[in-house]
């Protein structure tokens, strides 16, 4: 305390009685001052914070792994937004299946914008993608080959499978 604020907030860590290293926030307000407008008496609390900050670093670790595996997975993974189907992320295996140049060139795009409109089998892509999406939402995933078409033209065939989910409120596919 400054003499600029009669409040503080600060997290950090402390060593307990018996020698460990735990989390607290002290909170506290300035609640008399000398002549010079220094603190004479502060009241406030400190709250432990240690299981709170263990789960924080947990998360953390747990969104460092996941993106680990969403980088590093040999097999392509595509995120599309549920109700839009536009794609939010794809990670770097579908970049070199497709011989794309970056993430760039998929986002905000749909996946049947890189299909022919017509499957080998004579089925009309709309219709295959319409029928996967029925059974995803029956059974909340699905599971359907499509053609697609890489970006030097070539066909590829992919099988997909494909999981409907929730995160933070929103349905993904």
């Amino acid at each position: 305390m400054d003499g600029k604020k009669d409040q503080y907030y600060s997290e950090h860590r402390l060593k307990n009685n018996s020698g460990d290293y735990v989390w607290v926030m002290a909170s506290g307000k300035a609640t008399e001052w000398d002549e010079n407008g220094k603190p004479l008496i502060i009241t406030g609390i400190i709250m432990d914070l240690d299981e709170k900050k263990k789960s924080e670093i947990e998360l953390i670790n747990k969104e460092k792994d996941w993106k680990n595996l969403f980088d590093y997975v040999a097999a392509g993974i595509v995120i599309t937004d549920y109700w839009t189907g536009k794609i939010i992320k794809v990670n770097p295996a579908v970049i070199k299946m497709f011989g794309a140049d970056s993430e760039d060139d998929f986002i905000g795009r749909h996946l049947r914008e890189f299909a022919p409109k017509m499957q080998p089998d004579g089925r009309n892509t709309r219709d295959v993608i319409r029928d996967a999406t029925k059974s995803i939402n029956e059974n909340n995933n699905g599971k359907f080959e499509l053609t697609y078409t890489k970006f030097n033209n070539e066909k590829i065939i992919f099988e997909i499978e494909s999981t409907r989910t929730t995160y933070q409120e929103k349905m993904y596919l």
